[in-house]
């Protein structure tokens, strides 16, 4: 077995990764589908929040497009519960031990 310490070649531990594949463009599919949706002033947020406008639409359905829009505006929050791993634990120290009379 071999360790960290023994490894040899490769790049060395700290210099940033370089190179790579690089980004291409879009498959003709998705070409087509945003040309032809661009054609039609078609702009499915725009839609989204016309529709959680509208009087007609459920308040339950309007909360689901609210989160929906908004997990593109807002980073997710990790929950609080998994950033406690274990109980804490608290020491109080006091003076009422001390034996001296004297206050």
């Amino acid at each position: 077995m071999s360790t960290p310490e023994d490894r040899t070649g490769g790049r060395p531990k700290g210099l940033p990764k370089t190179g790579g594949r690089k980004k291409g463009p879009p498959n003709r599919a998705t070409v087509s589908l945003r040309e032809k949706l661009a054609a039609l002033g078609y702009d499915p947020m725009i839609e989204m929040v016309r529709m959680s406008r509208e009087r007609e639409t459920p308040p339950e359905v309007q909360v689901k497009i609210h989160l929906g829009i908004a997990s593109y505006l807002y980073p997710k929050r990790k929950p609080v519960d998994e950033l406690i791993d274990e109980a804490m634990i608290i020491n109080v120290i006091t003076n009422l031990d001390d034996d001296d009379d004297s206050g």
